[in-house]
Order: C-alpha cells, then structure tokens, then sequence
C-alpha cells in the first residue's frame, strides 16, 4: 500500500512538472509566433495598406502553418513521420481549431476597434493574448 501511494504521489508529480514544462515551452514557441504574426499584420496594414479586419485575417492565416509545426515540434513533442494517423488527426482537429481562432480574432477585432473605438494595434494585441491562452488548452488536447 505504501508502494502504491508513492508511485501514485511521483506520477503526480511527475505530470506537474510536465505540464509545467509544456508551458514555458508553449509562451517560448507561442511568443514567436505572436511576434512574427505582429509584424505580418503591421506590413499588411501599415505598408501595403489593407483594412485592419483583412490584415488581422491574412496575418492570421499566413502563421498557421508556421504554429502549427512550431508547437507540434517543440512544445507537444509529437513529430514522428511513422504517426502518419496521429498527425493526420491532429492536423485535422488543428485545422477545425484555425476556423474557432479565426472567428475570435475577427470579432475581437471588430468589437474592439468599431464599438470600442481601441487602436488596431491595441486589440491584434489582445486578440492574440486571448487566442494563446484558449489554443494552449486545445493544443493539449489536441497533441497529448
């Protein structure tokens, strides 16, 4: 019994220092992505001149890909060319997730810079701190 309630108290902490782990690696990897999709939204908005709700929008999508493997690589661990099935699952429920961020990046957009008169900046800002902190819970679902 006293066996069982040690290895029962190393797994717990075991997975806590994971999901730790997972974390830091997360905000390292998501900071990344966040700063190169700020600066695709700054060059589309500022230099070539798109209206904020496009420039949001591409700067959005252009990123995925990049995220995508970024996270799947260096935060969840799960690249393996022989999981051709995990990955095309994961893929998948990525690609879904990509359809929820973007319809939370284009109404946090809207609210924020049509009804509460924010700068663009300001809430592409909030937007992606919104987006990080709901796709850190997907992404563990997801690539578990």
């Amino acid at each position: 019994m006293q066996n069982k309630l040690l290895i029962s108290s190393h797994s717990k902490i075991a997975m806590k220092h994971n999901f730790l782990n997972r974390l830091i690696r997360y905000i390292v990897v998501g900071s990344g992505v966040a700063i190169f999709q700020l600066l695709a939204f700054t060059l589309l908005f500022n230099l070539v001149g798109l209206h904020y709700q496009i420039s949001a929008s591409i700067a959005f999508i252009v990123t995925l890909l990049v995220s995508y493997l970024a996270q799947q690589r260096f935060t969840y661990e799960t690249y393996d060319g022989s999981r051709e099935n995990t990955v095309s699952v994961s893929a998948t429920l990525f690609l879904a997730n990509t359809v929820v961020g973007l319809l939370l990046i284009t109404v946090v957009m809207y609210i924020g810079v049509e009804i509460m008169l924010f700068n663009e900046y300001q809430v592409q800002f909030l937007a992606l701190a919104i987006l990080a902190i709901y796709n850190f819970f997907f992404f563990h679902v997801v690539f578990k």
